[in-house]
């Protein structure tokens, strides 16, 4: 008799913690204690918090939910600073979690407490319990008042005490949510002091963000969100839920304005709505960007914010899509809109349109404006017609410009009279459309204007820098050589992009020292953009006689853009006698040095900022390999995590035993909490070799907690990066669909990718294992503890391989190790009782199957192990009523039946070894041996096969000389010939897919 459960191993994925907190006090003392307090700051703060959720529900016009208020029982309840987002696991499976503050007001006159193990999250219907182990979420980030935390320092308290008159608040986390692209129903339900409570997450938080909403322009092409409370993770599915409403209705264009009493945003909602900006409406392909918040539907191509109320100062490539104004976010999102409607439209937009939707029709559809409506165009730029509304101006100044796609002289006229008026803002805005015009009646106004007082002529010139044509360019260069010093700079740029003739020496002269600062540097900045080698030239040589002379950080931009080796010995100057222009000479020299430099780099290296120190060491690690690795032990010696990563980076990147031994080295040097540790062992993670692989196996079971918990991170690293991984991969797969000789081979292609792979000769002993191919798979498990001794399941797997063999002496060691690492699975324990009962250790056998069968109370090899103790120790009866008690379970199972056949025979056994030999112990013997011939016959009908091992078992004995017994065998032999399978056996490890490489 044998066990026949799958065994199950597990790999455990573990990831880097998150930045270290940036607050000085401990989270938790921003909050109430779970115990309760009367401290005032904190009291008044969260009574401020309902009372303003209360005034929400009223401007809402919504019943207040009884969880919100005080009125009646004195308790109240709410979720603060919640956080919800998504966590990838592995490559393509994701979840989400949930984690708050919950807290309870209690301004009854008793004692309240709720154990936090029975508050349960309803989301999208169902249920889940508060974590308290992580698991892989541990390390999943939390973003609370612009500090990250992990999940795992947010732990839950056991119980919430709420003394009369006070308040108190826990944690909770909720994880393993399902994922998805919408926003879950959320809700929160407990017993307080036998009193149900619900708390609707969604609900609250959604009316605590004070959200609305309106569409402009035709047919609403254009969608205006306004947050003007307290925007968070979970409320922002409110904003995605109606985004979604809008996509469905074709609505494209979504910006999102904050009110003046809009609360600030956490960085990470704040990058959010940076990122979405950049990437709405663009064609990213799979970028392999993880979100983890909820994203706008790919509908919504234009994505716009205003005033948005974050610390974070955060700009994308991309569109600029971040404003101050509402004007400038409407304008930008519907160029294209207004460019493309039809001439009825835009008139009527222009007419009686939204005021922003009349100055984003006038702005973009000017040049499409029929000739008609010439007359209220300059209605509105004299403001004789303009609405008196908040947009009246910028609905004037949309006029203004739109002047310049009209040619006829009431244009012309409208705009000189505006560009003469004493409104600076409204003079400036008619020049530009006059500059900016393409008809010749505008350009000769301008001209005209030119020869007015000089005040008003710099005026003009400014725009013409902004639209420079060649009819301006006389002009143009006079205010470049001779004009107030900003002007000149617009001056010179302008007739850059011309081309003027005369701009060449113009720039070599303004590079003379005794011109202004700005003025050289605009100069050596044009000149650097020209490609011909005499701007070249020049600009390299002012660089050089700057550098000696007066270094200047553009100078050494030149010479570092030029690598212009002359320059090295001016830059080892500079780096050791210039400190503010210290870091541009190291990233210069970077980029042109070469082995001279290596000397001076490494003198002077501890007395650069950490920065430059990076810079530093790329640099060697460029120019001279060698001497980089014996620098790098040294150079390790800091806290500086800037440094520690650049070195950790450059030594992944190396291809070198040499490099690797630096790092291992590191790591084992490495206190817990520095840098030195958590880089090196990510680098080494990055490194696939033998010796790194044996170092952090070798850390993984000697180095403290911390140094092992990373190993095992590295480990998983460092086994995704083997070639073998691939090949293993599709052996998994094709072993869960029961393609085992497929499995085997392709196992084998990892073996010959990479030797020292443990997961492919775990898969592949697997895979042998379940072919009934013992000798092989024990060969594989060999190699497996060799190289991995304490691979998980790697003892279990070979001490069931062993017992397979009626190796049972040499099973239990194995078996041993197997129960200590794990001392909670069912299965190692009914392996070894199994081993035992084969050596006739029946005491021992009988303690492991009933450890097995309390551990899992269902466990079939257990309950018939015990059931087969019993009958050996001569309780009969309570055998054969171990065995009633499965068989309603079991019954189809050809296990179950051969393994009753076992005990049966067993018990008969036991009776005959009794000196009762009367007829009632005959009687009782040929029973039993009756039930053990029903139990064998039905084990063979059910498709139990293996007719050799049936042949051997010791437990069946007392059937062999009965004529019975080779009948059932040849029955075994015919069926599994005629069904032309492998046999279905009684194994003690049918163990399957137990090497599964360790992805996520």
């Amino acid at each position: 008799m044998t066990t026949a459960k799958t065994l199950a191993v597990f790999f455990t994925a573990l990831l880097l913690a998150c930045a270290a907190p940036a607050w000085a006090d401990p989270l938790n003392d921003r909050y109430p204690a779970p115990e309760g307090t009367e401290d005032k700051e904190q009291t008044e703060a969260i009574l401020k918090k309902l009372e303003h959720l209360q005034e929400r529900f009223r401007a809402a016009g919504r019943p207040l939910p009884p969880v919100f208020d005080l009125e009646d029982d004195g308790i109240a309840a709410m979720l603060i600073d919640p956080y919800m987002a998504h966590r990838h696991i592995g490559r393509d499976t994701q979840q989400r979690y949930l984690v708050g503050r919950l807290v309870v007001i209690n301004q009854s006159d008793k004692e309240l407490s709720t154990k936090l193990d029975d508050v349960s999250l309803i989301a999208d219907g169902e249920k889940f319990a508060v974590e308290r182990d992580p698991g892989q979420m541990r390390y999943a980030s939390v973003y609370l008042n612009d500090a990250t935390y992990s999940v795992s320092e947010l732990s839950p308290a056991e119980t919430l005490t709420i003394p009369a008159g006070q308040i108190a608040s826990s944690w909770v986390s909720f994880l393993n949510l399902d994922g998805g692209s919408t926003a879950p129903t959320l809700a929160l339900t407990w017993m307080l002091d036998g009193q149900p409570m619900s708390l609707d997450i969604r609900e609250q938080h959604e009316l605590l963000l004070d959200w609305s909403l309106e569409r402009i322009g035709p047919e609403g092409i254009l969608a205006i969100g306004t947050v003007s409370g307290e925007m968070n993770t979970v409320n922002l599915g409110t904003i995605i839920d109606d985004a979604i409403l809008l996509a469905n209705k074709k609505v494209t264009r979504l910006i999102i304005q904050f009110g003046p009493e809009a609360e600030q945003i956490n960085s990470r909602l704040a990058n959010w709505f940076f990122q979405t900006a950049r990437q709405a409406g663009v064609e990213t392909g799979n970028s392999g960007v993880r979100q983890d918040l909820l994203a706008l539907p790919p509908m919504i191509q234009q994505f716009h914010f205003v005033k948005l109320p974050s610390k974070v100062s955060t700009s994308y490539a991309g569109p600029d899509r971040d404003h101050e104004k509402l004007i400038d976010a409407v304008l930008s999102a519907t160029a294209s809109a207004y460019q493309a409607i039809n001439v009825d439209q835009l008139l009527e937009e222009i007419r009686e349109g939204h005021p922003l939707s009349q100055c984003a029709a006038l702005t973009h559809g000017a040049i499409r404006l029929p000739q008609a409506f010439l007359q209220q165009v300059v209605d509105l730029a004299n403001g004789s017609r303009t609405p008196d509304h908040q947009y009246a101006e910028p609905l004037q100044n949309a006029a203004i410009a739109a002047l310049r796609e009209y040619p006829e002289p009431q244009s012309v006229d409208t705009l000189r009279k505006i560009a003469l008026s004493d409104n600076e803002e409204q003079s400036e805005l008619a020049i530009r459309s006059l500059a900016f015009a393409r008809f010749p009646a505008h350009q000769q106004t301008l001209d005209e204007l030119l020869a007015g007082p000089e005040e008003q002529r710099q005026k003009i010139v400014q725009a013409l820098t902004d639209y420079p044509r060649q009819r301006w360019s006389a002009v143009l260069y006079e205010y470049a050589v001779d004009g107030p010093r900003e002007l000149r700079i617009d001056s010179i740029r302008a007739l850059n992009s011309i081309g003027h003739p005369k701009l060449m020496p113009l720039l070599i002269g303004l590079l003379e020292n005794d011109q202004p600062e700005e003025l050289r540097e605009v100069a050596l900045e044009l000149l650097i953009e020209r490609e011909d080698p005499v701007s070249r030239k020049q600009v390299i040589d002012h660089a050089l006689k700057a550098l000696e002379n007066a270094p200047t950080q553009q100078a050494i931009s030149v010479v570092q853009r030029f690598k212009v080796q002359e320059a090295i010995p001016s830059l080892l100057k500079i780096l050791k006698s210039n400190k503010p222009l210290q870091s541009a000479a190291v990233k210069a020299l970077s980029a042109i040095g070469d082995d001279r430099i290596l000397d001076d780099l490494l003198a002077i290296y501890p007395e650069l900022n950490s920065s430059d120190q990076a810079a530093v060491l790329r640099t060697i690690a460029q120019i001279d390999r060698r001497r980089f690795l014996d620098f790098a032990p040294t150079a390790f010696q800091t806290d500086e995590r800037s440094v520690v990563s650049t070195l950790a980076d450059i030594l992944k990147k190396t291809p070198s035993l040499d490099a690797i031994e630096v790092l291992i080295i590191a790591a084992r040097q490495a206190e817990d909490d520095s840098p030195q540790l958590t880089y090196s062992m990510q680098a080494l993670g990055n490194t696939y070799s033998p010796q790194s692989r044996e170092f952090l196996v070798e850390l993984r079971d000697t180095g403290s907690e911390k140094k092992q918990e990373l190993a095992r991170n590295a480990l998983q690293s460092l086994y995704y990066r083997s070639p073998a991984h691939s090949y293993a991969q599709q052996a998994v797969r094709s072993s869960s669909e029961g393609k085992k000789s497929q499995a085997v081979q392709q196992f084998t292609l990892a073996i010959e990718a990479d030797s020292s792979y443990p997961q492919a000769f775990h898969g592949r002993g697997d895979a042998y294992r379940s072919q009934n191919e013992m000798e092989k798979a024990l060969q594989d498990y060999n190699t497996l503890l060799k190289l991995d001794p304490k691979w998980p399941g790697g003892h279990a797997s070979r001490g069931q391989t062993l017992s397979a063999l009626a190796r049972f002496e040499e099973a239990l060691p194995d078996l041993d190790i197997a129960i200590k690492t794990q001392p909670d699975n069912a299965d190692w324990y009914s392996a070894r009782g199994h081993a035992y009962s084969m050596l006739e250790q029946f005491q021992p056998a009988e303690e492991d199957y009933r450890k097995a069968l309390e551990l899992q109370p269902n466990h079939m090899t257990a309950l018939t192990g015990v059931a087969l103790s019993l009958a050996i120790n001569g309780k009969e009866k309570e055998a054969v009523e171990m065995l009633a008690k499965g068989r309603d379970k079991f019954a189809n199972d050809p296990i179950f039946a051969y393994n009753s056949a076992c005990t049966y025979a067993r018990a008969a056994e036991v009776l005959r070894r009794q000196a009762d030999t009367g007829d009632q112990a005959s009687e009782r013997i040929d029973g039993l041996i009756d039930k053990a011939f029903q139990e064998l016959v039905r084990s063979e009908e059910l498709g139990y096969r293996d007719a050799k091992w049936t042949q051997n078992d010791p437990d069946l004995a007392i059937l062999k000389d009965d004529a019975r017994f080779p009948e059932v065998l040849e029955q075994m032999r015919g069926s599994d010939a005629k069904d032309a399978k492998k046999p279905l056996r009684p194994s003690n490890d049918s163990t399957e897919d137990a090497g599964t490489p360790p992805d996520a």
